[in-house]
């Protein structure tokens, strides 16, 4: 397994976290598109301004420390006061069209 670089994850809902574990890169791509999947219908099916579904934590040298997944379905409100303010990561969401 030599050459795989192992990514601790977790998974949130808004009961806590309910997984959490360790996954390749090449893992941490293809769920990051099944959650976008995922995000997409949360998003068209509340009407929700915004869909967060993934976060990626970065150490200050720019390697990626952590993963979390999440399908948290937003208003403008929360999305800029709780998202907006995360530095060091990558964040995935899914956006209403307005």
């Amino acid at each position: 397994m030599s050459g795989l670089k192992w990514v601790p994850w977790t998974q949130w809902s808004r009961g806590g976290m309910v997984g959490a574990g360790q996954m390749t890169l090449k893992q941490v791509q293809e769920n990051l598109q099944r959650f976008e999947r995922k995000a997409r219908e949360i998003l068209s099916e509340t009407g929700a301004d915004h869909v967060l579904y993934g976060v990626k934590r970065y150490s200050d040298d720019g390697e990626l420390e952590k993963v979390g997944f999440y399908l948290e379905p937003m208003d403008d409100e929360r999305f800029h006061r709780d998202v907006s303010s995360i530095s060091d990561a990558t964040v995935y969401a899914v956006h209403k069209m307005k």
